[in-house]
């Protein structure tokens, strides 16, 4: 396996030209939607199409972009379509009902299409410290989160509920400035990274 800096040098380029249902798309804060790291701005800079769903709305967002409030976890939840990519970026750890949700992903993918997700990853250098120093938190990386994956969990949950991975990645965001302070370590331990990229098909 390897690690990236930036999830989009992955992601982007399955995004290219292709028609993206990017889940959890929204960012919580102003800041944070202007900043470079939205990734439902970036997908929408390449991809043919993106349709943005979030359980949180955003006005100006959503004159913005084409973004639907909805709950991906509703079995109920159909957009009568299917796209080439399902994007789900920093969601399933939010995601307490994981079948309903998997099975709403493939609801909205064609049989030819690719799922691609980003979570918090359980054995990160981050959790490790957090847990033998006993920092608040634990192993939990937000108070929102129900869960956490390693990609030895993750590979299994999407393997019951009919998907194939293609590809894991492991992302790093390193926020000192300029300066890759984990670089090094990562090239030789990368499953120490703070979060897991997938990819993967439907069988």
């Amino acid at each position: 396996m390897r690690f990236t800096r930036d999830r989009f040098s992955v992601i982007g380029k399955y995004v290219a030209g292709k028609t993206v249902l990017d889940l959890g798309c929204m960012q919580y804060t102003k800041r944070q939607a202007s900043g470079p790291g939205w990734l439902h701005r970036r997908i929408s800079s390449l991809a043919k199409e993106t349709v943005g769903v979030d359980i949180v709305g955003n006005k100006a967002s959503e004159k913005k972009y084409n973004i639907i409030k909805a709950d991906v976890q509703d079995p109920g939840f159909d957009l009568h379509r299917k796209f080439d990519v399902v994007v789900a970026g920093e969601l399933i750890e939010h995601v307490s009902d994981q079948k309903t949700f998997l099975l709403n992903v493939k609801k909205h993918l064609r049989d030819d299409g690719l799922f691609i997700l980003t979570t918090p990853n359980a054995t990160s250098l981050g959790i490790f410290l957090r847990r033998l120093f006993k920092l608040h938190g634990g192993i939990s990386t937000a108070r929102e989160h129900v869960l956490i994956h390693d990609d030895q969990t993750l590979g299994r949950v999407l393997d019951i509920h009919g998907f194939n991975v293609v590809e894991f990645v492991y992302w790093q965001i390193e926020s000192y400035g300029k300066k890759k302070y984990f670089t090094p370590l990562l090239k030789v331990w990368p499953d120490m990274a703070a979060h897991i990229i997938a990819v993967a098909k439907m069988r």
